[in-house]
């Protein structure tokens, strides 16, 4: 996926060594998927008012990646829009455009989510090397649990 990149192509050798190194382990195993869905409240105290609607894929998924795009925040709400990277249950990769509004201080928050495919988006930075490093830091934690 990171290959998709014109710039990577020249770090290959980097990106290759950093895979070699990540610890053995079993994503459906050691990390919990859970439905992508499109819109999704969360936070709120009634049970009743957690929901989730219009499941995006028909496999559940684990964020690997999150990369703001523009936020704003002020003393009533915060809204960030981003670009997500999940890895579904049968492996593969995709890219979903998530807007999501928070109240400042709660737990509250709204995200409305829209399937962009496998490709990573034009606009969308997704430093390799930041990338790897959080995907090893994830692993190791995945293994070794605090």
């Amino acid at each position: 996926m990171l290959m998709q990149r014109e710039e990577n192509k020249a770090i290959d050798f980097v990106i290759d060594g950093a895979l070699e190194c990540f610890d053995e382990f079993d994503p459906l195993l050691d990390w919990k998927f859970r439905p992508i869905c499109g819109c999704e409240a969360a936070g709120l105290e009634e049970d009743y008012y957690n929901v989730k609607h219009n499941k995006l894929f028909k496999r559940n998924g684990h964020l690997l990646w999150d990369e703001l795009i523009s936020g704003y925040t002020s003393c009533c709400a915060s809204v960030t829009e981003s670009y997500e990277l999940w890895v579904l249950e049968d492996m593969s990769l995709v890219f979903v455009y998530c807007c999501a509004f928070s109240v400042p201080d709660c737990e509250e928050r709204m995200y409305y989510r829209y399937p962009l495919g496998k490709k990573i988006p034009t606009n969308m930075d997704l430093d390799a090397e930041t990338f790897l490093d959080e995907m090893d830091e994830k692993i190791y934690s995945a293994r070794h649990p605090d």
